[in-house]
């Protein structure tokens, strides 16, 4: 039968246990392969060859589709399909699956992690290579490759329950799949935002100095 992986989103809860619980019985029921994953975004930070063996899934159900395939694409890979639960019924998906709904208890609370997996990713369909976002994130989360192309580098750096680079992103091709906030949530947006980028040219010149005279300081001991 179908081999098919189901993040349960337990750093921020946007997949709401009992529903996935529901789902991955009913799939079981019927015959299918369910692999749990407790948070898609921290697996996709630290583990590249686990993300590659997800890819080779059937079906992967998560949250915003554009999300899940911008955190397979940080490895260079290809999301298998993906569903919606964050946003979608059981029983919708269920009837899409082809699958019956089953009774099921809610998963029970996952392990606390060491670190929240908090952190940027690229849609690359819609980035333009501007580096907008090098410039502005003081914290070295961002760099730019070989022909413009933007990476989260270093995604452990990114301060918690922070978005702002994504804000002010030109194409909106900048995505926090654990933020609540449309598009930047991984929604589609729904019209591309134009900007009057020579308004914007004093800002990004202060930003780039800024910093270049400052270096961040990410833990109280570090040196000034």
């Amino acid at each position: 039968m179908r081999k098919i992986w189901l993040c349960k989103c337990a750093e921020y809860g946007h997949v709401d246990k009992g529903a996935s619980a529901r789902l991955a019985a009913a799939l079981r029921a019927y015959g299918d392969t369910v692999e749990l994953i407790d948070d898609l975004c921290h697996t996709a930070a630290l583990d590249s060859e686990r993300m590659q063996e997800l890819a080779s899934f059937d079906i992967g159900i998560a949250c915003y589709p554009r999300a899940v395939k911008a955190l397979f694409a940080r490895w260079g890979l290809t999301a298998s399909p993906i569903l919606n639960l964050r946003t979608g019924s059981v029983s919708a998906l269920a009837k899409e699956l082809g699958v019956s709904e089953v009774p099921a208890e809610p998963f029970g609370e996952s392990e606390a992690p060491e670190w929240i997996a908090w952190y940027p990713v690229i849609d690359y369909s819609r980035c333009v290579g501007c580096g907008k976002c090098v410039d502005f994130c003081m914290f070295g989360v961002y760099s730019k490759k070989d022909e413009n192309k933007i990476a989260v580098e270093k995604p452990a750096n990114c301060k918690t329950n922070c978005p702002a680079c994504a804000r002010m992103c030109p194409a909106q091709a900048i995505i926090f799949p654990k933020v609540g906030e449309v598009p930047i949530n991984g929604a589609e947006p729904v019209a591309t935002v134009k900007r009057d980028t020579k308004s914007t040219t004093g800002l990004m010149d202060k930003l780039k100095a800024r910093n270049a005279a400052v270096k961040p300081r990410l833990f109280k001991d570090d040196p000034q």
